[in-house]
């Protein structure tokens, strides 16, 4: 009994590792303060956890998240001048801290901050222009950064690179523009074997790819007319390269291209909806493309939704499914990753607001689904205005592990609403342990296990409908 109890003790501490042998899922909406909100990014943290890149009006909002959707902290980041400040995408850097970019004032900018979200710098480029912004960026492998997106000169759209090194230190920019073209934007990059990646759009070729050394100088172009939206590049193990975004008709425009720039597929896949409209996509472990998108339902008439779709190498429909997004509202998914356990996370805006009886016209909508994109319903949104982290403490439980009974502490420092829910590692609600307006102070609680079975299960402390805190407990038998 005594080495299973050490056993249980140490696994507590790996169960982030542990649990990915089981999916978690869950579907959490966030707001700030009420602030009309959007999610633009999202990836998983070296933690297990996940970071969303969001929009608050002329603001940088950062949301970081546990593996189990409870945030952790969150950051609103303002330019010092009051300008527009606005992310598109986000990397993790080597010091576990982020890498943005997108738009400060009328400038294309990257943003560095630490693994807390505080601001270390701000960069902004193009001051010959009129307009730039970012749409996506990368860590290359001299460890500096390339952002593409966009630049207006002289009332001409161009697609626009921007190559710095680690401090943001503007080492070389090119301009990229189609012969007779008014307008073409960059919308992703990648790098593998000392060449660069680019996709974007253009008025005259629609879709284009194009392969640069790196100093940006254009090796070779393709275009793919069938493309009609920012499309997205992706890299096999096969050092083949998956060229797609949104085709015609509200289908997926998919391309298999070697490096030397052959094109070996080039097709437009429909879901059976026929109405599937990408957003961006992710490789899975399986080496299968995955595509996320809104899918409208019913057809032509209804509202939308999270929707994804899994593809083959060759562009082949495997497997699509609608999430189970907030019903009778418009959804709209702007980025998925694949996660540690063999799911997925996806990011974007939803009108789902179940606090009020007036739609807020954008929050920011998570989803944390299986291989299969199977999700819980959204039970509740978490609004970052109430209550910061000095605000609350909820304790470990002791004992731990326990049978029959264990007690639960926690500290407020101001009267409210107090909720402590149990759950299991999947995530599934069990109980409420207790539901009470409490005075400041501190306070306990015994557990009776209930006849639940062995195992570990998570102990969430709510104040006034926020879920602060989880922590885990194990019921030894």
């Amino acid at each position: 009994m005594k080495n299973l109890i050490k056993i249980l003790f140490v696994l507590s501490f790996l169960l982030p590792v542990c649990v990915q042998g089981q999916t978690v899922t869950w579907q959490n909406v966030y707001n700030y303060n009420g602030q009309k909100s959007g999610g633009r990014d999202v990836i998983q943290t070296y933690d297990g956890g996940y970071i969303i890149c969001g929009a608050l009006p002329n603001k940088i909002y950062l949301i970081k998240l546990n593996y189990l959707g409870v945030q952790e902290w969150d950051k609103v980041l303002a330019d010092t001048l009051g300008e527009y400040l606005f992310a598109f995408a986000i990397q993790q850097t080597a010091d576990s801290g982020y890498i943005m970019t997108g738009r400060s004032g009328i400038n294309l900018a990257i943003i560095k901050t630490d693994k807390n979200g505080i601001l270390e710098w701000k960069k902004k480029y193009s001051n010959f222009a009129e307009y730039s912004l970012g749409e996506s960026i990368i860590i290359t492998s001299d460890n500096g950064y390339l952002a593409c997106g966009e630049i207006v000169t002289n009332s001409i759209s161009f697609s626009y690179l921007v190559k710095t090194d680690n401090m943001g230190n503007l080492q070389w920019e090119r301009m990229y523009l189609d012969s007779g073209s008014t307008a073409s934007i960059a919308s992703d990059i990648l790098e593998f074997s000392n060449y660069y990646y680019m996709s974007g759009i253009s008025t005259t070729t629609k879709g284009y790819l194009r392969k640069l050394d790196l100093t940006g100088k254009q090796i070779w172009q393709l275009n793919f007319p069938s493309i009609v939206f920012f499309p997205k590049i992706l890299k096999l193990l096969s050092n083949k390269i998956i060229f797609a975004g949104l085709g015609r008709p509200y289908g997926i425009s998919f391309a298999k291209i070697d490096t030397s720039g052959k094109i070996l597929i080039n097709k437009v896949t429909l879901t059976s909806s026929f109405e599937f409209y990408f957003s961006s996509m992710c490789i899975n472990s399986k080496q299968e493309i995955v595509v996320c998108g809104s899918q409208r339902y019913p057809p032509k008439v209804g509202f939308t939704y999270f929707a994804a779709a899994v593809l083959d190498t060759n562009g082949n429909l495997l497997n699509e499914n609608r999430l189970n997004s907030p019903n009778n509202v418009y959804n709209a998914p702007y980025a998925i990753q694949s996660t540690l356990d063999n799911g997925y996370i996806f990011a974007g805006d939803t009108e789902y607001n179940p606090d009020s009886d007036n739609l807020n016209p954008n929050n920011i909508l998570v989803a944390k689904t299986d291989s299969n994109f199977n999700t819980p319903q959204v039970v509740n949104i978490e609004n970052s205005s109430f209550y910061i982290e000095n605000d609350y403490k909820l304790f470990q439980n002791y004992p731990n592990p326990f049978n029959p009974t264990t007690n639960i502490g926690f500290e407020i420092i101001k009267p409210g609403l107090v909720e402590i829910e149990l759950t299991d590692i999947s995530g599934k609600k069990i109980a409420t342990l207790l539901k009470e307006n409490k005075t400041a102070g501190k306070h306990e609680i015994i557990f009776s296990n209930r006849g639940l079975a062995s195992g570990t299960y998570f102990y969430g402390l709510r104040i006034d409908g926020r879920l602060m805190s989880v922590k885990k407990m194990i019921i030894l038998q």
